[in-house]
């Protein structure tokens, strides 16, 4: 499947197979649900985690019945269900309050302060700045609150930091809108 889907899911397929580490040994046919379901319950991953692992395990059964390697498909009675509430990752988030940028601003000197106001004021994601997906992701937050104070359209905002996948058909497709716009967008915080 890797050449027909992006990176981002190559890797999460990877990483899927990787939380897998203790069937590895293991021959494929041999495979029962109480092993599939011993890798969720015991790998510490978070709901979105597990929904892919289940994939993974679907798409392997779906190729291993197909050449006859076996004959049931266990990964339909994997349940993650219980894990639903449950994110070891979740952080909760909230945008940097106003004396908090204005002691960011008294900071403006100092490079890791700068890098916050850069984060808090473009809207770009960490990993799209260094190239990784490290912390804070307040910053995109805060950059998104400042905008919808200053009445920003959403559209821009979604345009400005990358929120494609929430755009409506209408916006995607019809909405034209030029680097003016989004400066002007952005210049308003």
């Amino acid at each position: 499947k890797f050449p027909t889907i992006s990176d981002s899911n190559a890797k999460a397929y990877k990483a899927s197979y990787n939380t897998c580490e203790p069937l590895h040994d293991r021959v494929f046919k041999d495979l029962k649900l109480t092993d599939l379901q011993g890798v969720v319950d015991n790998c510490g991953k978070n709901y979105p985690t597990l929904r892919k692992l289940k994939v993974l395990f679907s798409q392997m059964y779906e190729y291993a019945m197909k050449y006859e390697i076996c004959m049931k498909d266990y990964s339909e009675y994997v349940d993650i269900i219980n894990f639903k509430d449950k994110n070891p990752n979740k952080t909760d988030r909230s945008p940097f309050s106003k004396e908090e940028i204005d002691a960011l601003w008294l900071q403006e000197n100092n490079h890791y302060a700068q890098i916050v106001l850069m984060l808090i004021y473009s809207g770009v994601r960490v990993s799209e700045l260094i190239g990784c997906s490290h912390k804070p992701h307040d910053t995109r937050h805060t950059c998104i609150s400042m905008m919808t104070e200053k009445e920003v359209s959403p559209t821009l905002i979604k345009k400005i930091v990358g929120h494609s996948g929430a755009m409506s058909l209408t916006e995607k497709f019809y909405t034209r809108v030029n680097v003016q716009e989004l400066l002007e967008a952005i210049n308003k915080i």
